[in-house]
């Protein structure tokens, strides 16, 4: 239904310009001099057609078959027999007015005296057709990018919740293994990030301050698992709650601390700073790493925000990830533009 409605509007645009560019000839009528009005319509519009035979033509068959497809030589021998058509459709036009009108002179300059001016003419329509064309299927190939673009985010998005599920539901099993009394409060605060991803998350952005409050609730129920919650060192600074970002970009990054981190020792650090101002989001993550001690899950949550920042934000964003084997250092800035 949207294309359909796409190729109405097109159409209506052609009409218009055509309509636009056939209206001077008529606006001067003077009837002893141009004769009837009638008269002067059919022989201005019917004139006008061989320049629409000219544009289209080229516009729906000689391009789309033979240029774009670098068949230069029979694009060009399509391209003269097109001219030639269109002058004998000039000569045709010029004996009818002759028929009606009863004056050689429309017929005589075509066929006898060959009018030149018509071929120049030929050239600029068909010029203008080739421009048309070029800016028709850029704009196709625009909205095809970004029909992609979004179909991509809207895949991330889908592998973000039971990424994160998953990896909650352990912590939560585990909780549950252990018969602790903080299970019930565990499942409670799974609720609410749910409840986040399935109604808070329809609109394209949130504000800043509801994703903080995910991340809270995130945090919370991860230290409801922890041995040593203490040693998690979580700060925050928001100026302006209200500003717009992206859902479900920093949280990846938060969630790595806990899933790769070195953080089940009294003595272990781990980091978790977010600073929010009203055009940007900065967040730093740090925390003890080895390589032994990695997950071995497959992830897909880090290769994940990355490509959805380069879709959402593109060159407003700097992800710096630094890891020397001891020390995983996460630093992301999001210029947010609202």
């Amino acid at each position: 239904m949207m294309i359909e409605r796409k190729k109405i509007y097109v159409a209506l645009i052609h009409i218009l310009i055509w309509m636009l560019y056939i209206s001077p000839s008529l606006s001067g009528y003077n009837e002893s001099v141009d004769g009837p009005l009638g008269m002067l319509i059919f022989k201005k519009y019917t004139f006008h057609a061989i320049d629409a035979f000219v544009f289209y033509l080229n516009y729906f068959i000689l391009l789309p078959k033979f240029f774009f497809y670098k068949r230069y030589v029979k694009y060009i021998l399509c391209l003269l027999l097109t001219w030639v058509a269109a002058y004998c459709l000039f000569v045709l036009h010029g004996y009818l007015l002759y028929i009606i009108t009863n004056e050689i002179n429309y017929y005589s300059i075509r066929i006898v005296d060959f009018y030149f001016p018509i071929i120049i003419q030929f050239g600029i329509f068909t010029a203008i057709s080739f421009g048309a064309r070029l800016l028709s299927d850029w704009f196709k190939t625009q909205a095809i990018s970004e029909e992609l673009a979004k179909a991509e985010l809207a895949l991330l998005r889908h592998q973000i919740s039971p990424h994160f599920l998953f990896n909650t539901l352990n912590n939560i099993y585990l909780l549950v293994k252990r018969k602790s009394d903080a299970a019930p409060e565990a499942v409670l605060k799974l609720s609410e990030l749910l409840r986040y991803n399935l109604i808070d998350n329809i609109d394209e952005k949130v504000a800043v301050s509801s994703e903080i409050e995910f991340i809270d609730s995130f945090i919370e129920l991860q230290k409801l698992r922890m041995p040593y919650p203490q040693v998690i060192s979580y700060k925050k600074e928001v100026d302006n709650g209200e500003s717009k970002i992206y859902p479900l970009l920093l949280i990846p990054f938060i969630e790595n601390v806990f899933k790769h981190g070195l953080i089940n020792s009294p003595d272990a650090i781990a980091k978790i700073e977010i600073t929010s101002s009203s055009n940007n989001v900065i967040l730093i993550t740090e925390n003890r790493y080895k390589e032994q001690f990695k997950d071995n899950t497959t992830g897909i949550g880090i290769n994940n925000v990355v490509k959805r920042l380069k879709l959402l934000y593109k060159d407003n964003h700097d992800l710096e990830i630094k890891n020397d084997g001891i020390n995983y250092i996460c630093r992301l800035s999001i210029n947010l533009g609202n």
